[in-house]
This record gives structure tokens, C-alpha cells and sequence, in this order.
């Protein structure tokens, strides 16, 4: 459905360089909810972006249903996009009968990792524009690898899914 390999994107000028993505790579498969998340500035406005074809990148590859998009002019994309992207915003019992009724493949940007874990099948957490942790959203949420994870999810206020000594799903207060 949609494949992301070694995205770059770069802002420029002429003494300066930052990357909003570094070597990217994602593949959401069909009817597949995969939550890409991280606090603000880690590059996940930039990745929508150029998932909705909306922006450029500087360097990887991007596949929309095996249609390689770097290669497509403007009146291409947008008729792709047309077709195959749609945006929704702020409805999360929306995206809840999107993924169950109809078998949408989606991809879900947001900062809490509470919400994510809830609707998405599989969670990437972004850093400074770089993948930090991938996997499914009840390994990344209830048992993260990466230090940065493990400090995002403590940090998160409000309740937090996890699990009793019965194996149940229980809340638990977040730090």
C-alpha cells in the first residue's frame, strides 16, 4: 500500500541544514492502522506531508500502491492523492469504523501515545526526525525498548493502558 525507503527531508539555506526526516522507513500494508508519534518537532507534520503527497523529499523512495511517486508531475500526484489519500481530523471514532468496516489501511499522527494505542495495529516513534522505536502498539506501549519510548510514556499524563498479573487490561496512573 503505502512504502517509504530512506526518506530524507532537509530544510536549506545557505549556512544551514535541518532535517525534519532522516532516513525514514515505514511500510503500511493493506488495511493495515500503523500510529506514527513523538513530541512536537520530531518530524511527524513532515511526514504527513509527504505521505499525502503535499510536499517533496530529498532523498529515498516513496510507493503509493507500487506507483513510484517521485516520478509523477504535479497533475499526477494530485490525482493519486485524489484517489488513494484521505485526511481526517480529530475524529477518533471515525478512524475506529474506517479501520473495522471497511478494512482502510490508515496512518494515524500524534503526539499521545495513550490515544495511539487504543486504534493503531503497529506504533512508530519518531525523534528528531528518525525512527527511535517500531513495533506493535502492545509491545511499543507496554513493554518499550527504546529508553526514549520508556521516557515519552512516562511523561504522559492521564491514564495508561496496561496489564495485571492476570494478564487483564487494566489503567494505570502515568507519571
Amino acid at each position: 500500500m503505502l512504502k517509504m525507503t530512506g526518506i530524507c527531508k532537509a530544510y536549506r539555506t545557505e549556512v544551514l541544514e535541518i532535517f525534519a526526516l532522516r532516513d525514514l522507513s515505514i511500510h503500511v500494508r493493506e488495511s493495515e492502522f500503523i500510529a506514527v508519534t513523538g513530541p512536537s518537532g520530531c518530524g511527524k507534520t513532515a511526514f504527513l506531508m509527504i505521505a499525502g503527497m503535499l510536499d517533496s523529499f530529498n532523498e529515498g523512495e516513496y510507493e503509493l500502491d507500487g506507483v513510484n511517486v517521485y516520478r509523477m508531475n504535479d497533475r499526477e500526484r494530485s490525482w493519486l492523492r485524489n484517489e488513494k489519500i484521505g485526511f481526517v481530523f480529530q475524529s477518533f471514532n471515525l478512524l475506529n469504523d474506517l479501520k473495522h468496516d471497511l478494512g482502510v489501511s490508515m496512518v494515524f499522527i500524534s503526539h499521545d501515545l495513550a490515544v495511539v494505542r487504543y486504534i493503531a495495529d503497529s506504533i512508530v516513534v519518531l525523534r528528531h526526525g528518525v525512527v527511535a522505536e517500531t513495533g506493535s502498539a502492545e509491545s511499543v506501549y507496554n513493554d518499550p525498548q527504546a529508553e526514549y519510548t520508556k521516557k515519552l510514556l512516562a511523561a504522559a499524563p492521564g491514564p495508561r493502558l496496561g496489564r495485571d498479573p492476570t494478564n487483564s487490561l487494566v489503567f494505570q496512573r502515568g507519571g
